[in-house]
């Protein structure tokens, strides 16, 4: 099972939510919170630490089709002395999921995929989106990822779409029929990533 985020740095200090007490309070454990506002630079951590749980929260909820709007469910594994982390090792409950991060200086992205038997050939792009209008963002995602599914299977795409189930997550399908490959979509202000396995 895969799920993925993108946090655009900018945006989330126009967005003010990272900065707030409440929000830190409400979002990470004890544990987490030191590390953030330890690093040099606390705002980006916190979104790099969000990042990281939405991702694995995307993955959980396609695992395990039960949603909980509760982050400090969501446990980060973080080490000693790193003061910034290139994957993590995520609990939720009893399901574990390896999250790979990829941070440049205008945005974090993160890819989960669970450690349950993952065997499955797993791919993820980063663009940069034309606008921040959230349905320039939405359709400019969706186009990408299926340009890419196109190429990678071969596939004319007018004959891919995709469609969501009951609690959002997106699905293929190909000729009208879902296909068991995993998608994820994100965006946020300037960015939005896919992920794919087949």
């Amino acid at each position: 099972m895969i799920g993925n985020d993108v946090v655009d740095f900018q945006q989330a200090q126009l967005d003010g939510s990272y900065n707030r007490p409440r929000f830190m309070d409400k979002t990470f454990n004890l544990h987490e919170k030191e590390y953030i506002l330890a690093n040099e630079y606390p705002h980006k951590m916190a979104c790099i630490y969000w990042s990281v749980k939405e991702a694995a929260y995307k993955a959980y909820v396609r695992e395990t089709r039960n949603r909980f709007l509760n982050p400090k469910r969501i446990h980060l594994q973080l080490k000693d002395g790193v003061k910034e982390p290139i994957d993590l090792l995520v609990s939720i409950d009893s399901f574990s999921y390896m999250v790979e991060i990829e941070v440049n200086e205008c945005r974090v992205v993160s890819v989960a995929k669970s450690m349950n038997q993952f065997s499955k050939k797993l791919f993820s792009h980063t663009i940069q989106l034309p606008s921040n209008q959230y349905s320039i963002q939405n359709v400019y995602t969706k186009t990408a990822v299926l340009d890419f599914i196109s190429k990678h299977l071969n596939k004319p795409k007018h004959c891919l779409s995709i469609g969501k189930n009951e609690l959002g997550i997106p699905f293929l399908f190909m000729d009208g029929s879902k296909k068991e490959h995993q998608i994820s979509l994100t965006h946020h202000g300037e960015y939005a990533a896919y992920a794919v396995a087949f």
